[in-house]
């Protein structure tokens, strides 16, 4: 459990808009994988300096120590999918990558099939 495929930072100058971060995992980071596990930690204002100022950072900032957050999160996960029918009329998704312009309303394919 302690391997780390992949991990975010999420700092102010990093917004996109006012109030929104996205992070976004496709299909090729998940093959060979059993579950995804998502971990949300509120930054304190030494470690927001520090690490928002553009430093590298090679690990993320884990601490086994409990904190409370000081704003309302809301977090939004959904799952999505891209599908064809084989000549056997059989469902399947080789050669196919969810793109990051997926979200709740509508999903993104890319296919590096050409028939």
């Amino acid at each position: 459990m302690n391997v780390i495929d992949g991990w975010s930072l999420f700092c102010p100058s990093n917004l996109k808009d006012d109030s929104l971060y996205t992070y976004f995992i496709d299909n090729q980071r998940t093959i060979n994988h059993q579950l995804v596990i998502f971990g949300l930690r509120e930054l304190n204002s030494t470690e927001t300096k520090y690490i928002c100022s553009n430093q590298p950072i090679t690990d993320p900032p884990i601490i086994d120590k409990r904190f409370d957050f000081t704003s309302n999160y809301k977090i939004l996960i959904y799952t999505s999918g891209c599908y064809y029918l084989d000549a056997n009329n059989h469902w399947q998704s080789n050669g196919l990558v969810v793109g990051p312009l997926t979200n709740h309303y509508q999903t993104q394919c890319y296919s590096n099939q050409l028939k």
